[in-house]
């Protein structure tokens, strides 16, 4: 099974839809500010990614989290409504849960937005 797969097994078409939607316009964004190899699968590339920095000792264990928190604050500028954009925030966050076996990917991230300001 490959990692697109795993992701989207077991949801909805629609929410298969929303999925692959988010990801893309999280992994647009965030490919243009930091070096992802563009040779690989993203999906597998961000399992193995997000498996590496929760390891013990790993040296940036909240990387990720600090990459998704600037993208969550980066819809703030956005032209989505803010009831979109609390979904894809929520729906990023899944993402992340989905990468890894029982859930240990999810981003300790705050998903609502504070005063307008962000996430909080």
């Amino acid at each position: 099974m490959n990692a697109r797969d795993k992701l989207l097994g077991g949801l909805s078409e629609n929410s298969a839809r929303v999925y692959e939607q988010v990801f893309d316009l999280f992994w647009e964004w965030a490919s243009a500010r930091y070096s992802a190899p563009s040779s690989t699968d993203s999906l597998t590339w961000l399992s193995q990614h997000r498996a590496d920095e929760l390891k013990p000792h790993a040296p940036d264990p909240l990387h990720c989290e600090r990459i998704a928190t600037e993208w969550m604050i980066s819809l703030k500028d956005s032209d989505l409504a803010e009831s979109s954009a609390e979904r894809y925030r929520a729906v990023l966050n899944a993402i992340f849960a989905r990468l890894l076996p029982r859930r240990r990917g999810a981003l300790r991230v705050p998903l609502k937005p504070v005063n307008g300001d962000g996430v909080s």
